[in-house]
């Protein structure tokens, strides 16, 4: 984010910084550059009604200009090519000498491959915004791209969650002294199929019932404005889902 921050600010000649600001529990780094793009039409989201009532200096800008866009997606796409190649090297390891891989190298491997799918996602999130209602820059999709982008970032979590499972097999083996044989019969694959299984039925559930829609905040499709319209109406519910797909799974993970 500074690194985009200082690109945008050389190339338009701004002189203010990056503020930190908080909204319903997300810590979300702002680019204050003065003037941004202008959204075609005119948002009811919270978030632009939070905005609306901070003074000057807490101002909160949710858009960037397209120099800026286009310099966070460069570093975003950098990250993830370099992000895919590890882990792909770790598969590679893995799965060349799996006959004789144990389970912390299984829990290594089925890491590995969850990242895989979050890098590719993170990669390919600006070409799959819809291009009929996103000011993003690059956007090239449509709403079934989104339903897409949405389905895969909600899976990507299971990335942060697999972390949680190799924190867990550590306090198994070093803690408790659960031997490896022990672990692989009667621990191992019940904790893969747990993170597998919960992420791929989240995300799949996510597109069923059309809870992926384009985020305020940053570029991106994930859980938003459900049921649709209820910005405007009232009654939106799309916060217990977004806690219960990601949010209860990864305060479990940090504990």
């Amino acid at each position: 984010s500074w690194i985009a921050y200082l690109i945008g600010a050389r190339q338009f000649g701004r002189t203010s910084y990056p503020k930190l600001t908080s909204n319903t529990g997300n810590f979300i780094f702002i680019l204050y550059t003065g003037t941004t793009k202008q959204h075609t039409t005119q948002s009811t989201s919270p978030y632009h009604e939070f905005s609306s009532n901070m003074s000057d200096d807490d101002v909160v800008i949710d858009t960037l200009r397209d120099g800026q866009e286009i310099g966070l997606y460069v570093l975003t796409m950098v990250s993830s090519t370099l992000s895919v190649a590890g882990s792909s090297s770790i598969a590679f390891k893995v799965l060349r000498n799996l006959p004789r891989a144990g389970p912390y190298d299984r829990f290594l491997l089925g890491l590995s491959m969850c990242d895989i799918v979050a890098s590719l996602t993170f990669f390919f999130t600006p070409f799959m915004l819809p291009a009929d209602t996103s000011n993003r820059a690059w956007a090239s999709g449509n709403d079934a791209t989104c339903d897409a982008l949405g389905f895969f970032t909600q899976f990507s979590y299971s990335a942060f969650v697999y972390n949680g499972v190799l924190s867990f097999y550590y306090l198994l083996t070093v803690r408790y002294g659960v031997k490896r044989q022990v672990m692989a019969k009667r621990y191992e694959p019940w904790m893969h199929f747990s993170v597998i299984f919960f992420f791929l039925a989240t995300a799949t559930m996510g597109v069923a019932i059309g809870l992926y829609n384009e985020l305020d905040l940053g570029p991106g499709c994930w859980i938003r404005d459900y049921p649709e319209g209820c910005y405007e109406t009232g009654g939106c519910t799309g916060h217990y889902f977004g806690w219960v797909f990601t949010g209860l799974p990864s305060l479990l993970t940090l504990a």
